[in-house]
């Protein structure tokens, strides 16, 4: 990804792959981003928070969504559920659509 992840430098996040690479785990957690395109997470099912997978692991860093949507999350579980499992107090997510979310129950969420 292009830029440092820091708040002067953000990573830019421009395909769903990069999208990704910031969901695998807590060291890209604490950075920050400014999305550039439409996500579509379709024929994926998660078991828990994308970003920021529990108490211990929170999101503490930025996320500018730049206008875009993230769509089709289907997730299943039992805490922590979400795009933003769990989000620190400090950390902002701004800007940000999220559509077509389907939890465990298998309900229907249009969020933005």
């Amino acid at each position: 990804m292009a830029g440092s992840g820091t708040v002067e430098d953000p990573w830019i996040i421009e395909s769903k792959d990069d999208f990704l690479l910031v969901c695998t785990g807590a060291f890209f957690w604490d950075k920050h981003y400014v999305l550039n395109t439409y996500i579509d997470l379709s024929a994926i099912t998660y078991t828990r928070g994308l970003i920021g997978y529990d108490a211990g692991n929170p999101f503490t860093g930025s996320f500018n969504g730049g206008g875009h949507i993230i769509d089709n999350l289907t997730i299943e579980g039992k805490d922590y559920l979400g795009l933003f499992g769990c989000i620190d107090s400090n950390a902002v997510v701004s800007n940000l659509g999220v559509e077509d979310v389907i939890d465990g129950a298998g309900a229907s969420k249009g969020i933005t």
